[in-house]
């Protein structure tokens, strides 16, 4: 729809494109500095997918991990993980050009980048390696080609947007509505190229024209949850950001009477929201509903909105742009002084937007607990690998710090893969298999009860965070590490405190104090912080793989500040503390269980109760028993 007659990126003009690449290396620097790892389940998987794929040529056709961004992103994995962050920043550089470009005008080129790469959950998915930006790279790029009347090209690339994200099912109809818009239907089946091209190398690969269909990762999956249908609307602010929602929302309800005062260009702008509102609403109301209804492998995840946030900026600044042309006598000062006031609103912009930003997105990354236990379990295998051994695990983060390839079946397996019906899980003598909670019972449809109770699974170590927290389906995050040998397991068990019993070597702090008549039969303590303590439990030889330890306590009546009260368990190795598990006291009756790996000598531990609220505690049991595991 472009005549040709403005050329908006002039050939030297190189400031909004150095602009552009310089905003969008900020993830790369980011990820450079942080000890954590930003996505580190599946902007792992992504990162080894494209690493391995020459090795493996089938990972190449892997709907999961999106055929094309796997063959794009192969030659900068080869530089690290770090080298996909590379890729995913030159994609966003060129997505604010091109967004720039289209909407026309000087302060598009220079804007573009900015309300770009402030959305937090973009710079969030440039920064983790994610393949939505890819996505959205493609899919400015078919803007642009049908804005240019290059019907054919656009075509030719929005059909291999299917192997790139799920987004494709509400980005295509509106491209395909738009070219019969256009009555340039002759060239529709340009449309089928991408899907013909994975349907050949599927028939040579796997004898199936239609894996697209019958292999859809996310047809029919369910089990990760669901919630209210509204969940990504009322976190948008965490997706786009407060300056870009202000902006979408102002011209969404502006649009309608720009279009009206701008009769030559009501063509335009009518092809533009086809084109950016239509399919950036239709992939928040396609995920809002799988999450909602809870299907099609929907986490609920914010990231899945980064593939509608580059049509988002492109539709605010086009209608911007468009506003400026319908009523030219609105912005009589900007004209005339148009350098001073596009720095002052790249000024405004920029400092809301990277507040919003920092506030959404922490810098740098922080390397969380459940980070630091996978990349320790990581090099534990790593020391217990031998060569000659399959390595079984499905968390992506072990097998990256293992320095394993996930992908050689010689070496390496997924827990999925094994064989739970036979003893020892089909494995052979002498092989690992690496137990993560999120991952092996969920994705890999490996309770740990099933190997725990596998005599031909021999446990040879068991991790557990520096801080206790919950994954996927509320197991408590643990690793166990498991070698395909014998191991008889057997469980004992013993009490190691009761409040009205006579054992009390535990004891090392015990403020109590007279009960009144109403609490006869119950233990009452003071008002103090920490008014009860056990320290010293008892652990055991060689041959215990870990002691459990189960509390049951019960309180005289709920706590009236259910925010204050709490158990703790804690364990420390001289002044390095090796974990701090906490639970809230929010009803009578409350419970902790903590499973405790096996521990060096001068290890110290105690179980107190922390009481914030300034009121006296009534205690009407408080028994602590422990289940010691042990291993043949």
């Amino acid at each position: 729809m472009n005549d040709g007659s403005e050329n908006p990126l002039k050939a030297h003009d190189s400031g909004p494109i150095v602009f552009a690449f310089a905003l969008a290396a900020v993830p790369l620097l980011v990820r450079s500095l942080s000890p954590g790892v930003p996505e580190a389940g599946d902007g792992v998987l992504h990162y080894q997918y494209a690493r391995w794929c020459w090795y493996h040529p089938v990972l190449l056709l892997d709907l999961w991990a999106k055929p094309v961004f796997t063959l794009l992103a192969s030659p900068f994995a080869l530089l690290g993980a770090w080298g996909v962050v590379l890729f995913n920043v030159l994609c966003a550089g060129a997505t604010a050009i091109g967004i720039g470009t289209i909407a026309r005008g000087g302060r598009s080129r220079w804007l573009a980048p900015l309300l770009l790469l402030t959305a937090p959950v973009y710079f969030h998915t440039v920064l983790g390696g994610m393949t939505e930006v890819l996505f959205g790279a493609a899919t400015i790029g078919v803007v642009w080609l049908l804005m240019e009347q290059r019907v054919k090209q656009a075509l030719v690339v929005a059909s291999f947007l299917p192997l790139m994200r799920p987004e494709w099912v509400a980005v295509i109809p509106c491209v395909v509505l738009f070219v019969l818009w256009q009555r340039a239907w002759r060239q529709l089946p340009w449309i089928m190229l991408g899907s013909a091209v994975y349907a050949v190398f599927a028939f040579i690969f796997f004898g199936d024209p239609f894996r697209f269909f019958t292999r859809d990762p996310y047809a029919g999956v369910m089990g990760y949850g669901s919630g209210p249908a509204d969940h990504f609307v009322r976190n948008m602010d965490a997706v786009l950001g407060w300056p870009l929602i202000v902006l979408f929302v102002a011209a969404l309800v502006a649009w309608p009477f720009i279009r009206w005062k701008s009769k030559e260009q009501r063509k335009e702008m009518t092809g533009m929201a086809m084109l950016t509102i239509l399919p950036a609403l239709g992939i928040l109301i396609i995920h809002s509903y799988a999450w909602w209804k809870g299907g099609n492998g929907s986490l609920g995840l914010l990231r899945v909105l980064g593939t509608a946030i580059p049509l988002s900026v492109l539709f605010v600044l086009h209608t911007g742009h468009q506003l400026s042309i319908a009523w030219p006598m609105l912005t009589p000062a900007l004209a005339q002084r148009r350098k001073t006031a596009l720095i002052s609103l790249i000024v405004v912009l920029g400092f809301f937007g990277i507040t919003s930003l920092t506030h959404h997105v922490p810098m740098p990354i922080a390397q969380g607990v459940d980070q630091e236990l996978l990349l320790r379990a990581g090099a534990r295998v790593h020391e217990l690998d031998t060569a000659g051994h399959d390595i079984v695990c499905q968390d992506p983060l072990i097998a990256y710090a293992a320095g394993l390839d996930p992908f050689d079946s010689t070496r390496t397996r997924m827990i999925w893969a094994v064989d739970k019906s036979q003893e020892g899980l089909g494995l052979g003598t002498g092989d690992l298999l690496i137990w993560d909670a999120h991952f092996s019972p969920n994705e890999g449809g490996l309770p740990l009860e099933r190997v725990m109770s596998d005599q031909g699974m021999r446990m040879m170590e068991m991790m557990t965070p520096r801080e206790d927290q919950q994954v996927l389906g509320g197991f408590p995050m643990e690793i166990y590490i498991f070698r395909r040998l014998p191991g008889l397991r057997s469980i004992s068990s013993d009490t190691l405190f009761t409040l009205d019993g006579s054992e009390r070597t535990l004891v090392t702090n015990c403020d109590t104090v007279t009960c009144t008549a109403k609490a006869r039969g119950a233990v009452c303590f003071t008002a103090a912080e920490f008014p009860f303590t056990l320290e010293g439990l008892p652990t055991h030889g060689d041959s215990t793989l870990f002691d459990e330890i189960i509390l049951h306590g019960a309180l005289e009546e709920v706590p009236s500040d259910t925010s204050s009260l709490f158990v703790v368990f804690s364990e420390n190795d001289g002044n390095k503390q090796l974990r701090y598990h906490q639970v809230g006291i929010k009803k009578k009756d409350f419970v902790l269980s903590a499973r405790i790996p096996r521990r060096a000598a001068g290890t110290t531990n105690k179980l107190y109760l922390w009481n914030r609220s300034g009121q006296p505690l009534v205690l009407r049991s408080f028994m602590l028993t422990r289940n010691t595991l042990q291993q043949e």
